[in-house]
C-alpha cells in the first residue's frame, strides 16, 4: 500500500522571519496537508 506524507524540518532559514512565524507556517502547512489527505506528516 501506499503512502504519501511530507517531512517538517521547522528549521529557520529565512532572516526575515521570526523563530515563531516560522514554526507557525510549518504547523499550518502540517494542518493543511492533513485536511488535503496526506497520510503521515
Amino acid at each position: 500500500m501506499l503512502s504519501i506524507g511530507i517531512n517538517l524540518g521547522f528549521g529557520n532559514l529565512h532572516e526575515s522571519l521570526s523563530d515563531q512565524e516560522m514554526y507557525e507556517g510549518d504547523v499550518g502547512v502540517g494542518v493543511l496537508a492533513d485536511q488535503l489527505g496526506y497520510d503521515t506528516v
